[in-house]
């Protein structure tokens, strides 16, 4: 399963001013915590506009699947995604709400 303990889902967000990727904003959070880590703003959904997909490693502009031909396309990065927010979320027989 892709993803991390938080959501399950095939892409990585691109931070927004720093550049890093985060599988999510919980582990954006979780890696600003740490004591010896160079510090990121809160990570802002809204705000990416790149994602990275986690099956073939391509940096493409946030869609809801991957656009590199030779990745599995018709594959979604998630079962549930919202295109204003950036959330994805692939986790089986979970609802989401916001």
């Amino acid at each position: 399963v892709l993803g991390c303990p938080h959501y399950a889902r095939a892409c990585k967000l691109r931070h927004p001013s720093s550049g890093r990727l985060y599988t999510c904003r919980l582990c954006c959070e979780q890696h600003r915590e740490h004591p010896l880590k160079d510090k990121d703003s809160p990570l802002d959904r809204y705000s990416v506009t790149e994602v990275y997909c986690m099956r073939c490693s391509t940096l493409q502009p946030a869609n809801d699947h991957c656009i590199n031909p030779g990745c599995d396309a018709s594959a979604s990065f998630g079962k549930y995604n919202c295109k204003l927010c950036n959330l994805y979320d692939d986790t089986p027989h979970k609802n989401i709400f916001h």
